[in-house]
């Protein structure tokens, strides 16, 4: 086999058996989670050791710092949506962060992305027109 692209070509869990090569596991997803782990695992440093204050002040910018994190990987276009809301969601409210993780000394966040998928196939369609006929686009 010669892997070309970035897809695997072991099945995913729950396959159901026919040729659908869009079940397929897409290695670049794989690649942009992970350096987006990495990266917000360095940002939730900056927070350890943090007041977690009565007022939710430190949680909001908590909050803010994440938000800003991810809009990075939406301007590059990694993250698909027209729009950030469209692309990622952050939670750090209040069923993310109970009294009882708070308790705890943790800080939570909950985070949903959409990956922007690549072009694996390119088409052209060229067409030949005569010297006298109109060129459409």
């Amino acid at each position: 086999y010669r892997l070309y692209g970035y897809r695997s070509l072991a099945w995913p869990e729950g396959y159901t058996g026919h040729e659908d090569s869009s079940v397929w596991t897409n290695f670049g997803a794989v690649r942009l989670r992970m350096a987006i782990t990495a990266g917000l695992q360095a940002l939730g440093e900056q927070f350890l050791f943090s007041q977690l204050d009565g007022q939710g002040l430190k949680i909001a910018e908590f909050h803010g710092a994440v938000v800003g994190y991810m809009q990075q990987w939406w301007q590059l276009g990694a993250l698909y949506g027209a729009t950030p809301a469209e692309a990622f969601s952050v939670d750090t409210g209040p069923s993310v962060n109970t009294i009882n993780t708070l308790a705890n000394n943790e800080l939570h966040v909950k985070i949903g992305i959409r990956i922007s998928p690549f072009a694996e196939l390119v088409w052209f369609e060229v067409t030949k027109v005569a010297i006298t006929e109109a060129l459409a686009a």
